[in-house]
């Protein structure tokens, strides 16, 4: 298919719109020139077309959309053909005129309406629209599966990659003559070089079968595969006939051959009627010149000869028989009597006559035998007339008719009955209340297929159904018989017998335990085993019990109830004997044996605990408490004022604990209530009064002394928190350390004790402290004791510069123990009458200025006393030694001037000179030097 071929193009497109007003677009009439009429064709031939009639055709759908270009199959052929082996399928399309553009387009339509190939583009396999000309088809070198329209000059190819062909499938070929004005054919092969489908059908033609037609002198062939219509002589000339009289075949025609290629059913006219026996009939090349040829030239074999036995129709005189109502009768004629059935002989016939009866029906599709299904309503013979055309050897026969006298049956409605379990019973249906139950009618009753939870389900006859079951499950279980009433010799429609079997409540012996002086309620379908009807009822007498076991009774209920008491420790038994029973079936009698599990009796108790203290109760059996072994307790939080602590406890615990504090100076009740259980049994509960002795409740103290004094604490009442009167106290100091010494642990009225520091530094000591009041401790506090250093420092000597003022730094000349913010305070110091100007002081070092008339060093001793602004320290001596210094009165100088001669030097020059090591002064005078001396 071409598109943009310039002013070639342009005529094509002219004469087209030309072309297009002078026909419609619709599909083409042709035959072979549409999907429905396509040509049959086979692999092994080439198909030519010597002229294709123009045609515009269909728009169809193809795998090139939105390219502009409007496809459809313009002077089309279609060609089908069924794939018998798979492979690919080359082919080709030789046109006659080689510059002729040929397009083509192949579908797999396999159970498809063949007009859907415009439609839907799910049946395209491959397809090629391109516009060069010359050869076209699929070839195994093609690059693509379908090119699109194209310009003849392009370089598209006009061979398409083969189709793979599906076994059993059928396709459809539509070859398009896109070039207009020019209708010369082609050559279609569909076996070009490469191909392994199988196209070609190999089965062989063959006359199937033959069918005498009645109403005219003719037999109709059936061939097992389509063949080709113009190969069929209208003459008849084609076939030979041979039978019981000389016969002439004068005419032959196939079915549809007016407006199709192909047919697999003739029609042969005969020069006369057939009569009765075997006819054969073979074929041979008739005066066309050929025989009967299917599309792959292959001939009906004229070696094969087809026989035919013609029979008469029936002549059947009229019949009568006899039918149970609501059974179905078949009835099948037979010859003799003046009747005559041949064999192969069929029935038709129209709803039959008569009155009071029903199921009364026609039968239009031919059959071998009369049958039919007709009852009666009341119990009277009624009787059918049917009118009945016979058929044989396809043709009709005088119909005749046959009468069915019916006998009425019981006709019982499904019943429904119970019993129960093990039980016999014994049903026989009752006229008017159950039907239409005949006199003298018996049963015959099958049970449905026996299940597991049913025993002695049995089939049987009689003039009853009967018959024992046993339930073996707690539920109501059915048992469907279906029963069949038989009159004489009819039997009627059977109807269903429900029997509903209650279960009999067959209960096992159990035990159970409950709680003495408790409500109970034993539910025995959980406790045991047998069988137990959901809804059982039991009843039981007095139990028999041991003497400590009380409050039995008799009782009816669902459940075994009731309230057992006992004044043992320990578990003891009622026995109780219960009959099961349903509302309609009664049971087994059972024993029940009830441990009764003893509950713990506990009068009210009080204790005393201190305030912060723990405190753990168990309770024991005395004369007025029952307390089995194993018995553990629940409580709820305490009440009371002023309490601290108390928690309530969930989990059972085999004592009564807590941890209460008071608050305030006064004795204050914590009251308990505790739930005993033993062994799963909950007692009664009891009060636990707990009476809390107050504590002393101290703060922190923190204290101060100096190294090596005395230090006694009582802590106040209010000012160091709550202190009880009478208290006493229990302290224990940290671990001492080696800057520390007299830490000792104590007890008393007070805290107290002499600790000496051992550093020049504060030191602290902690002593944990326990206030006492009566046989309560308090909480413990900390008293934390801050030993200030006392000075201790040892002799030391200074030297001094006479007449001049010294700063002696005593921590900086001396050992001991020198707190580094110490003050030292002096009187006067000892000295030698050479010495003055000793003073008393107070400062952070020795400080003063001593003078001394002696030419030899002295000494000053000063008698220094160290302190701290917290504790005051030891006296110490500080020998001062007083270095005397020079003393020299005024002295008079005699200046000798000495004039001698130098050389000039330039003004400004002052020349230095030095005698002795010491500067002297040189004067310069008029360029000369003056030296003073």
């Amino acid at each position: 298919m071409t598109f943009q071929r310039s002013r070639f193009c342009l005529f094509i497109i002219c004469w087209l719109l030309i072309y297009q007003g002078s026909l419609s677009a619709q599909m083409c009439t042709n035959p072979g020139q549409n999907p429905l009429t396509p040509f049959p064709v086979c692999g092994n031939l080439v198909f030519t077309q010597n002229i294709v009639p123009a045609c515009i055709g269909l728009p169809m759908v193809t795998r090139c959309g939105g390219d502009g270009v409007s496809y459809r199959d313009f002077n089309p052929y279609y060609y089908q053909f069924t794939c018998y082996q798979p492979g690919k399928l080359c082919f080709t399309i030789t046109p006659k005129v080689l510059s002729d553009d040929y397009d083509w387009q192949l579908f797999d339509i396999t159970g498809k309406d063949p007009m859907l190939i415009y439609t839907d583009p799910s049946l395209i396999v491959a397809g090629n629209w391109s516009g060069v000309y010359g050869v076209t088809g699929a070839s195994l070198t093609a690059p693509n599966s379908n090119e699109c329209a194209s310009d003849p000059t392009s370089s598209i190819s006009t061979f398409s990659k083969v189709p793979d062909l599906i076994q059993g499938h059928i396709y459809l070929l539509m070859v398009s003559h896109y070039t207009p004005g020019d209708q010369s054919g082609y050559q279609l092969n569909l076996s070009a070089p490469g191909g392994t489908a199988l196209i070609t059908d190999p089965l062989m033609p063959a006359i199937q079968k033959a069918i005498v037609v009645c109403s005219n002198p003719q037999i109709g062939l059936k061939i097992n595969k389509p063949i080709q219509c113009s190969s069929i002589a209208s003459n008849g000339s084609d076939f030979v006939v041979s039978g019981p009289t000389p016969i002439t075949i004068v005419s032959a025609a196939g079915y549809k051959c007016s407006g199709d290629f192909d047919t697999d059913s003739i029609t042969l006219q005969f020069s006369g009627n057939l009569v009765a026996g075997e006819y054969t009939i073979s074929t041979k090349n008739g005066t066309d010149g050929n025989g009967i040829i299917d599309f792959c030239l292959n001939t009906v074999n004229p070696a094969t000869a087809f026989a035919i036995q013609f029979t008469p129709v029936a002549q059947i005189l009229p019949l009568s028989t006899t039918s149970c109502s609501g059974t179905e009768f078949s009835f099948t004629p037979v010859s003799g009597s003046g009747s005559l059935v041949p064999p192969d002989t069929y029935y038709t016939w129209s709803a039959p006559s008569g009155s009071n009866f029903t199921g009364a029906q026609a039968q239009v599709t031919p059959s071998t035998a009369i049958f039919g299904n007709l009852s009666v309503s009341g119990a009277i013979a009624q009787t059918a007339t049917y009118l009945v055309t016979p058929f044989g050897g396809g043709c009709t026969g005088k119909p005749f008719s046959l009468t069915v006298r019916i006998l009425p049956t019981s006709i019982i409605s499904a019943v429904s009955i119970s019993i129960c379990s093990g039980s016999l019973f014994s049903f026989s249906p009752v006229n008017g209340t159950n039907g239409l139950v005949l006199p003298n009618s018996t049963y015959q009753y099958f049970p449905a297929p026996p299940v597991a939870v049913i025993s002695g389900s049995l089939s049987g006859s009689g003039v009853s159904v009967q018959g024992v079951l046993t339930n073996l499950t707690d539920t109501v279980q059915s048992v469907p018989y279906q029963v069949i009433p038989v009159t004489g010799a009819c039997a009627g429609s059977p109807f269903t017998l429900t029997v509903a079997v209650f279960p009999v409540p067959a209960v096992l012996p159990f035990s159970q335990t409950v709680c003495e002086g408790v409500n109970f309620s034993i539910s025995v379908l959980s406790n045991t085993t047998g069988i137990i009807p959901a809804a059982s009822v039991y009843t039981w007498s007095v139990p028999t019990t041991s003497s400590s076991i009380s409050g039995g009774a008799a009782g009816t209920n669902n459940s075994l109830t009731g309230k057992l008491n006992s004044a043992s420790t320990v578990a003891l038994t009622a026995t109780y004997l219960v009959r099961a029973a349903t509302a309609n079936c009664s049971g087994n009698v059972f024993s029940v044996t009830v441990w009764v599990k003893p509950t713990a009796l506990i009068q009210a108790t009080t204790l005393s605990i201190c305030s912060g203290t723990g405190f753990g109760f168990t309770p024991s059996s005395q004369v007025s408490n029952r307390v089995p072994s194993a018995t553990l307790y629940t409580w709820i939080a305490p009440s009371g004022i002023n309490l601290i602590g108390g928690q309530a406890e969930a989990t059972p615990s085999s004592s009564i604990s807590g941890n209460l504090s008071v608050s305030g100076s006064i004795v204050q009740t914590a009251t308990y209530l505790v739930t005993p259980s033993s062994g799963g049994c909950t007692g009664q509960p009891f009060s636990l009064a707990v009476r809390i002795q107050p504590t002393s409740i101290i703060s922190a103290v923190s204290i101060s002394i100096c190294s090596g004094s005395l230090f006694s604490f009582s802590p106040v009442n209010g000012t160091n928190g709550l202190i009880l009167p009478n208290s006493t106290y229990q302290y224990f100091p940290a671990p001492p350390a080696a800057f520390i010494s007299g830490a000792l642990s104590g007890s008393g009225v007070s805290v107290q004790g002499v600790l000496t520091n051992l550093t020049d530094t504060v030191q602290t000591l902690p002593y944990q402290v326990i206030p006492v009041t009566g046989a309560c401790a308090g909480s413990p506090f900390t008293l934390t004791v801050s030993v200030f250093p006392v000075p201790a420092v040892l002799p030391f000597s200074q030297t001094v510069c006479e007449g001049v003022n010294f700063s002696i730094s005593v921590l900086s000349n001396t050992t001991g123990i020198i707190p580094a913010v110490s003050i030292y305070s002096w009187s006067v110091p000892t000295t030698s009458s050479s010495i003055s100007g000793g003073a008393t002081g107070t400062n952070n070092s020795l400080t003063g200025k001593l003078f001394s008339t002696s030419t030899v060093a002295l000494t000053a001793t000063y008698l220094v006393r160290a302190a701290t602004a917290n504790c005051s320290g030891n006296v110490f001596s500080v020998t001062v030694w007083v270095k005397p210094t020079a003393l020299i009165q005024a002295t008079t100088l005699k200046i000798v001037l000495v004039i001698r001669p130098h050389r000039r030097c330039p003004i400004g020059y002052l020349p230095q000179h030095t005698i002795a090591g010491l500067p002297h002064l040189v004067l310069v005078l008029l360029g000369e030097e003056l030296l003073l001396q």
